[in-house]
């Protein structure tokens, strides 16, 4: 069902979007080629929209399921800030700021609300998987990030529902592949080996990924047992 257009793409998306299941609500960006971003809201159910910032420069935007707070990263005076907003999203606050050089994308708020996954891109081409400790950041502690994960230009963080394992798509074989993190021991796992690619995991139940596979006809859903 189409509820919305999302006009002004970016380069290589759309637009960062968030979405809050238990609300109903669709976040997204505008202006994400010209001008300052814009960051709206949509209400699935009623089918109306309203900006809740604007020109606030923020984007990477992911919504917490328990909290329902806002996450985002805002860019200003050549530094990335990490941004978020209490419901029902009257101001943002920024909570972190990171060196300048340094770019953090594909936030991922784990199911509890108490971690912030993301992907660093650093000045010297290392890409990161990264995890914040969100009471932590907040209190104002000088712990910035914890990194998880830094071979193959890791990417496409998500959670499983009992905090216990995160997914990532990396090319540490040449070829984009899923592993997985088993938090309490920090134990990496190969979950694939494919000669094509798979991209984008998603946790649905605890015998099945979603995920993308590459062909040469475009980018096709596969579930991974």
């Amino acid at each position: 069902e189409e509820i919305a257009t999302l006009p002004t793409p970016s380069m290589l998306q759309v637009s960062s979007t968030a979405y809050d299941k238990n609300l109903g609500l669709f976040f997204f960006t505008t202006n994400n080629n010209q001008l300052y971003r814009d960051l709206w809201v949509l209400d699935t159910e009623k089918e109306n929209r309203r900006r809740l910032f604007k020109d606030c420069r923020v984007g990477s935007i992911t919504i917490s399921p328990i909290t329902h707070e806002l996450w985002g990263i805002e860019h200003s005076a050549s530094a990335a800030s990490l941004v978020y907003s209490i419901y029902p999203y009257d101001k943002l606050e920024m909570i972190l700021q990171f060196d300048v050089g340094e770019e953090i994308q594909q936030l991922s708020v784990s199911p509890s609300g108490k971690y912030l996954a993301a992907v660093l891109h650093q000045s010297s081409g290392d890409q990161k998987v990264i995890l914040l400790d969100i009471d932590v950041i907040k209190a104002g502690k000088n712990a910035k990030y914890e990194i998880l994960y830094n071979s193959g230009c890791p990417e496409n963080i998500s959670w499983s529902l009992d905090e216990q394992f995160i997914f990532w798509n990396a090319y540490t074989s040449g070829v984009s592949n899923i592993y997985r993190l088993n938090i309490p021991p920090l134990k990496v796992e190969v979950l694939s080996h494919t000669l094509r690619g798979l991209f984008r995991p998603l946790y649905v139940s605890q015998d099945s990924l979603f995920a993308f596979e590459f062909t040469t006809e475009g980018f096709i859903p596969v579930m991974i047992a």
